[in-house]
This record gives C-alpha cells, structure tokens and sequence, in this order.
C-alpha cells in the first residue's frame, strides 16, 4: 500500500506516520513519491498562509489526525494539516538524504547539534530540488 493517498492530504500523512510509527520500511522511491506529493500541494487554493494545502475531501469530511483528534472546521484542517505535512517533508527529506532504502527516523533523535546547520542545508537543497519537479 502507497503513502500518497490522492484523495486525501490526512490519509496521506496518516498513512506515513502509521509507517513510522510502525517502523516499515519504505523504498526510496516512495519516500520521493510521498515528498512531491506533498510538495506539489504547498500554496493551493486552501492552504493556511501558503502552507501545505488540504484536498477538498479533507475538508469536506474533516481529518482525523493519527493520535485520533478529529479536526472538523476548514481553519483547523487547513492550519494543523499545513504542519503536519511540513514535519512529513522534513522526515522524508532526511531518509532520502541518506538514500538508504528503510526506516524514517525521527531527526531530534538522529542528530547532534553541531550538525544541525549542515542538515539544514542539505534538507533545504533538497527541497528545493523536490519543489522543482512538481
């Protein structure tokens, strides 16, 4: 089963935290997959201050977030949908950094302060490499 769940910007980021969550390991090409996804929907009628926007089933119907909060208003789904992709593309951006196919780590674990800058930069040229190709 894919992470990119058309319909849906909540199954979609649900789908990729029930893997991380979980600990499955995805191919390099779903985790680019996922990335551009949900890259490709930043600034889209509906989206919070420019941010990752939801599909219009999501707010339609709500989201439900991976935790169980429900989020019924179209403000509520368009602000905390916008973070929660933000954090989704930081994740996939740091595994697709390592280009190891397998498990997404959660970076507050995984790197050291000194580090961070260098992350940094990398994680921002790769986004600017994902955004590109949307």
């Amino acid at each position: 089963m894919g992470i990119v769940k058309p319909e849906s910007l909540s199954a979609a980021l649900d789908a990729l935290n029930e893997a991380l969550f979980y600990g499955r390991r995805l191919t390099n090409g779903e985790k680019e997959e996922a990335a551009r996804w949900i890259a490709s929907r930043q600034g889209l009628p509906g989206s919070y201050s420019g941010m990752i926007a939801p599909t219009e089933r999501d707010f339609r119907d709500g989201a439900t977030m991976f935790t169980g909060e429900g989020i019924k208003t179209r403000a509520g789904c368009a602000h905390i949908l916008g973070e929660e992709a933000c954090r989704a593309l930081i994740l996939l951006c740091e595994a697709l950094l390592s280009r190891r196919p397998g498990r997404i780590s959660n970076p507050s674990r995984t790197l050291k302060a000194p580090r961070a800058n260098k992350f940094d930069q990398r994680r921002r040229a790769l986004a600017e490499r994902i955004l590109g190709r949307c």
